[in-house]
């Protein structure tokens, strides 16, 4: 297992002990989070070996890695792990919003932050980790 996998699970761990965590063994997801809502589906990590990818559900993914110059490796693992913490911390208080689906495009962004054309660009309904979003 990597250092990268294995710092990435003590955090998700350590950070969210009421979610329902499975860990794996890349290739495979090193951690997936049972959904909130089941039509948003599980959130699952993979490590990458130089960046973490997150499947958001049914709707998309992120990748989330570090470019920083002058720093080593056990640095470089624990940027790229603060950010999948705060990524994560942001799905689970529904502060982000998701649309789409993998298989005809999706994406997602922080909730208030999208214009008037948004919602007739993408269409309702979006969803918040716990679930569908009418307004």
């Amino acid at each position: 297992m990597s250092k990268l996998s294995q710092a990435t699970k003590h955090a998700v761990a350590h950070n969210f002990p009421s979610l329902a965590l499975t860990y794996g063994e890349e290739p495979d997801p090193i951690v997936t989070i049972a959904p909130a809502h089941p039509d948003f589906g599980p959130i699952e990590v993979m490590d990458d070996e130089f960046e973490i990818t997150v499947n958001c559900g049914r709707f998309t993914h992120v990748h989330l890695s570090n470019d920083d110059e002058g720093i080593d490796q056990e640095e470089r693992n624990r940027r790229i792990v603060a950010a999948l913490i705060s990524f994560l911390r942001d799905i689970v208080a529904d502060r982000m919003e998701f649309w789409g689906s993998h298989r005809g495009g999706g994406g997602c962004r922080l909730r208030g932050s999208q214009g008037p054309f948004s919602k007739l660009i993408f269409g309702p309904p979006t969803f918040v980790w716990s679930g569908p979003i009418h307004d």
